[in-house]
């Protein structure tokens, strides 16, 4: 998705954050990279989540930031909200993964331990943000832009509280990491603000549209920023996404 944008940019120009599981050596001088970690993240994954953070707070009100998303997104760009550790949530996610947790179940749960999700990422940009998303998502909901990626720029439907019954559900509420416990219970106990909602006054100007591997892109956005982006994505995702981004209508 990085690659095939930058060779299409045109006149856009601003600093740029990619995080993948091999980004490679060979980048523009305007680009950071990061290797990250799949399915669990690794400290390549919270460096890379603290760039794209500062990258949204350094995005002026008339200037747009341009987000490339896909599935594994969520264990790409890690962020852990303190006092978590990056080892916290890898805990969390292989807790969660070993109990047969839905993709729903374990985002919702991400959601709720990171800065960045659950529309953290769009919170921290003053300027619009452009969403382009290639989903992974078939259930619950197809497609839902909360879950791909665990929804960096999308308002979060779910709350602490939908966190804390997805533990339960799961039976690890014993083998979890203190820290990841008590911010859930915090969280449902109104000690800690909930992560951003769709009544939440700042989503305007927030766009986004996404589109199945190999399909037809569902909508046609034409972002033309002046400063952007930030683009992350799985290798099983490249080849499809190279070739929607190459799509005239985009």
């Amino acid at each position: 998705m990085a690659r095939a944008w930058l060779d299409r940019r045109h006149q856009a120009r601003g600093p740029v954050v990619v995080i993948a599981p091999d980004s490679g050596p060979s980048w523009p001088p305007d680009v950071r990279a990061f290797d990250a970690g799949h399915p669990t993240p690794t400290p390549g994954s919270a460096r890379g989540a603290g760039a794209a953070l500062d990258l949204a707070r350094s995005i002026g009100a008339h200037d747009t930031l341009l987000v490339l998303l896909s599935g594994g997104a969520s264990s790409l760009m890690a962020g852990p909200a303190p006092p978590l550790t990056l080892d916290d949530k890898v805990a969390v996610t292989r807790l969660l993964l070993r109990a047969g947790a839905s993709i729903d179940q374990l985002n919702c749960v991400r959601r709720h331990l990171s800065a960045i999700k659950g529309g953290q990422l769009a919170a921290a940009c003053r300027g619009r943000i452009e969403t382009l998303a290639i989903s992974d998502v078939c259930v619950p909901v197809e497609d839902d832009p909360a879950v791909i990626g665990s929804g960096p720029t999308s308002p979060d439907p779910t709350t602490y509280r939908d966190a804390l019954a997805v533990v339960d559900a799961a039976g690890i509420s014993a083998s979890m990491p203190h820290a990841a416990l008590k911010r859930l219970h915090d969280g449902a106990d109104g000690r800690i603000e909930d992560t951003r909602n769709p009544a939440a006054p700042h989503w305007p100007g927030r766009r986004s549209a996404s589109w199945r591997a190999g399909a037809t892109p569902c909508a046609r956005p034409r972002p033309r920023p002046r400063r952007w982006a930030i683009a992350w994505w799985c290798w099983t995702r490249l080849s499809s996404a190279r070739l929607a981004l190459r799509d005239p209508r985009w």
